[in-house]
């Protein structure tokens, strides 16, 4: 949601992209979160395969862990449900939490939560 063309793809940070001048590509570059519509493209087009289900595995806010909150993290994770409903809300979707989908960041230690099992 935050990828701006244009910008610095190198910029030395966990997550560029965002700001300065340089090399980041209308659809994305390696360095950086994709931008809205590369997401967009993505699900529009695997939304016309004829899919039994959806495993949605999680990771949705970006990786600027230094700025995260809870609220920025559901900010991220409704964000993703909207997209997920707008292209498949004809089939079963099953959601996966990533290590970026809570706050702060990777504090799972999969297996030793009661709510896990």
């Amino acid at each position: 949601m935050e990828y701006k063309e244009g910008t610095n793809a190198d910029c030395g940070l966990p997550l560029c992209c965002r700001d300065g001048t340089g090399n980041a590509g209308y659809w994305g570059s390696y360095t950086c979160d994709i931008p809205q519509r590369t997401l967009d493209g993505a699900l529009d087009q695997l939304s016309k395969f004829d899919l039994d289900f959806l495993l949605w595995t999680g990771d949705n806010p970006p990786h600027n862990i230094w700025q995260q909150s809870d609220d920025y993290q559901k900010l991220y994770i409704n964000e993703g449900t909207k997209l997920i409903k707008k292209y498949f809300n004809n089939i079963p979707v099953y959601p996966v939490l990533g290590n970026h989908g809570c706050f702060p960041v990777n504090v799972y230690k999969f297996g030793e939560e009661s709510w896990l099992n």
